[in-house]
């Protein structure tokens, strides 16, 4: 969830390091502007896959946290569907719930309804004792939702681009 994410008390450590850093770069002669800090936060308008507006308003605006938190997704979902097989194998349905149940809340508070509504779907299908091929084909479903928004995502530069999509 969003909550593992964001720690309370997250955005008044963030100031502190931005106003320690303005302070340093200002000592060094280098003085920071609030336009420099805005450009560097910058997001693009529209990634194809993803309801920019939704999470700009999780975020209340902030753009600096907006993009840590798609940095965070795209480093941290997108061998979502590969760890719920992984966990399927091993015979940890709990596990493999959790990593979708988390899926769909952290897809949908960024506003990947798509990815969201078919992790929820996988999910329901845990909680319901659907047979194998039904999962099998929900994650196949999933991974082709995923893996481009987690490209999207890369190619505008938010997270780590070396890694593979699940």
């Amino acid at each position: 969830t969003i909550a593992r994410w964001v720690k309370p008390g997250a955005a008044h450590t963030l100031a502190a390091a931005n106003t320690a850093t303005s302070a340093a770069a200002d000592r060094a002669g280098q003085a920071s502007s609030p336009a420099a800090s805005e450009a560097a936060d910058a997001l693009p308008l529209s990634i194809p896959g993803i309801d920019m507006a939704a999470g700009r308003a999780v975020t209340m605006g902030n753009a600096r946290l907006h993009r840590r938190l798609l940095t965070l997704y795209s480093d941290r979902q997108a061998d979502a569907v590969g760890a719920i097989r992984r966990a399927r194998v091993q015979g940890d349905l709990a596990q493999a719930r959790r990593i979708a149940h988390d899926l769909g809340s952290a897809s949908g508070s960024l506003g990947m309804h798509a990815v969201a509504a078919n992790a929820r779907a996988i999910e329901a299908a845990f909680n319901g004792s659907a047979d194998d091929d039904t999962i099998e084909s929900l994650l196949a479903q999933l991974g082709a939702q995923l893996d481009p928004v987690v490209a999207q995502l890369r190619a505008a530069g938010l997270g780590n681009a070396t890694a593979p999509p699940a």
